[in-house]
């Protein structure tokens, strides 16, 4: 071979490699620069990989739903489109879109003279495990780093939910603390108090906000009793019995019926119950496990992001409070109890109404939350994208098992 063309060849190889180490991306670097409030948030390419692995996990939870819903058959989740999107075109979109809530909520978290203590650091850690959770799905083999993900966590199941709050809860009142000083003169020692009010520094662009969603009593008071249901129920499995067993089954269910209309508590029906049906130490453990809340269509789909309303809600709604139902499908016959939400407690003895108070404000006020407040900022947002960054951090280079080699950013 010429020498001169060997020579241009490693040249060329020489020069090929260099720019892949160059042009590379790494962890921290941004993948998207926001502006907005008059503050910058940095979205490094790790933590937007956090928001595309949240964007995944999101699109194939909704698009197997929608296919085993109308009982289509497919062969990979990732062939299929969600919203008329394929799979990397929503993941990307749905990325970007969280990227844009994630610099909200800094910016709105720090307006409202927030900061997250060692202590809230420490909770999460401990309550939610996050270092297993880091661990067991792989965030590490994507390029995550720990610290990266805690940042990611944090903001996105504790920031969040702090500056929704300020805008649905009564605004916090100033505290004064009083000081007492002693000063000695010639003639004695004289005292001296001093007032000091401390307060968070809220922004001025968002202090006559707080509060300001909060709906009145009389309309939470209205969507309690219309958008959720409690109940206490007893539920039996009968996916796999036979069609005499399942008759026993439901003359069991009915027999408890009897038993409520006759003045005995649930408490003590269900004890009958799990003599039965339980055996060992399993027959006590769960004592306390017979309530639960349907929701309503709108109830749903602000506390879950669903939009039908729980299974059985409105055959379960139409009836009083103290009335039952026996409810049969294909996998389970279950005993219905209606509670009262305005004067009955759940099993721990907690007040419903009180409860779900919160709940129904939320149900109440998100969707003005969305478009008044989030989707108003994100309007007022520049952005700036670092399109390599976005390019290599693609979902379809999210590592899922601990054997497959990590393509991701990871490497």
């Amino acid at each position: 071979m010429n020498f001169k063309r060997v020579l241009a060849l490693i040249l060329t190889v020489v020069l090929a490699i260099g720019c892949l180490v160059s042009c590379r991306t790494t962890p921290n670097e941004n993948a998207f620069v926001i502006k907005y409030g008059g503050k910058t948030v940095n979205i490094k390419a790790s933590t937007y990989m956090c928001l595309l692995m949240e964007a995944d996990n999101e699109f194939k939870e909704n698009v197997k739903e929608e296919y085993e819903k109308n009982s289509k058959k497919y062969k990979e989740i990732t062939d299929l489109k969600y919203e008329g999107k394929d799979y990397e075109t929503w993941t990307a979109s749905k990325a970007q879109e969280l990227s844009k809530q994630y610099a909200f909520v800094e910016v709105q978290f720090d307006k409202m003279g927030e900061t997250v203590s060692d202590d809230v650091i420490s909770y999460f850690e401990q309550q939610y495990s996050l270092k297993s959770i880091w661990e067991t799905y792989l965030y590490e083999k994507n390029g995550i780093s720990y610290d990266t993900f805690k940042q990611y966590y944090v903001n996105r199941f504790y920031k969040e939910e702090v500056v929704y709050d300020y805008y649905i809860n009564e605004p916090e009142k100033e505290e004064t603390t009083t000081t007492t000083t002693a000063a000695s003169t010639k003639k004695g020692e004289t005292t001296t108090t001093v007032e000091t009010t401390t307060a968070k520094k809220i922004d001025s662009s968002i202090k006559q906000l707080a509060g300001s969603l909060r709906p009145e009593n009389s309309k939470i008071t209205k969507c309690l009793k219309e958008d959720f249901c409690p109940v206490n129920y007893i539920t039996i499995d009968v996916s796999s019995s036979e069609d005499s067993t399942k008759e026993s089954n439901e003359k069991d269910l009915k027999s408890y019926e009897k038993q409520l209309k006759k003045g005995t508590d649930f408490a003590t029906v269900y004890s009958n119950y799990q003599s039965k049906y339980s055996s060992g130490d399993d027959s006590s453990s769960s004592s306390s496990s017979y309530d639960d809340v349907l929701l309503s269509k709108a109830a749903n789909k602000a506390l879950s992001d669903k939009d039908e309303a729980s299974e059985n809600f409105s055959a379960i709604k139409k009836l009083k409070a103290g009335e039952t139902k026996i409810v049969k499908t294909d996998s389970a016959y279950t005993l219905y109890y209606k509670q009262d939400i305005m004067k009955d407690k759940d099993s721990s003895g907690n007040a419903l109404k009180t409860a779900y108070k919160e709940s129904a404000v939320k149900v109440l006020t998100k969707a003005t939350y969305d478009k008044t407040i989030v989707e108003k900022a994100y309007k007022e947002m520049k952005i700036e994208k670092n399109q390599s960054a976005i390019d290599y951090y693609t979902a379809d280079k999210i590592v899922y098992s601990t054997t497959a080699e990590a393509t991701s950013a990871a490497q």
